[in-house]
């Protein structure tokens, strides 16, 4: 699925640079406000894109109606990921478990907790260890993209949502 993710992206390279600068550009100005509904937007977008459904620029803002409570979440989810920085490999399996709580929040008309909940149901039904790898994988990838001072971020934060969007997609029906 990862493969399908980069080929969407560099299929439509320049509509995904321009989202990229305008959801980055935005979510720095937003002092990263915007920054999850952009996340849950470019899951949107390349979920659309690989099933060939056309989508356009303001797709990015599909989720802006819940711009709250995309960032409380992501605040519950920084504030997680802070206080499990003490272990070693605990913040890889709290990342894997809520990785999907995001898209579960906009798709599935639920609360908060629920989505953290549900997000751990998707992982635990759809293999750990496979999630485990994946995280570890695109922790790598994404930290790969601020090498190049930051810049790669417009690539690697768009296809890392994508991806995952796509994901969900794939397995938010497995009960």
């Amino acid at each position: 699925m990862l493969f399908r993710a980069i080929k969407v992206y560099f299929q439509n390279l320049k509509f995904f640079l321009k989202l990229s600068l305008i959801s980055i550009g935005l979510g720095v100005v937003s002092f990263g406000i915007l920054l999850p509904v952009f996340q849950a937007g470019f899951g949107y977008i390349f979920s659309k894109m690989d099933k060939g459904e056309s989508v356009y620029h303001k797709n990015i803002f599909i989720y802006l109606n819940k711009t709250l409570i995309l960032f409380a979440l992501w605040f519950i989810l920084l504030i997680i990921f802070i206080t499990s920085v003490i272990g070693i490999f605990l913040p890889v399996f709290v990342i894997a478990f809520l990785l999907y709580s995001p898209y579960v929040l906009v798709n599935e008309e639920t609360g908060i907790f629920k989505a953290l909940q549900r997000s751990c149901e998707i992982v635990l039904k759809n293999g750990l260890f496979k999630h485990l790898v994946i995280t570890i994988f695109l922790i790598i990838f994404f930290l790969i993209g601020l090498l190049p001072a930051g810049l790669g971020v417009f690539i690697t934060f768009p296809i890392i949502s994508g991806y995952v969007g796509m994901m969900y997609n794939k397995y938010k029906d497995v009960r």
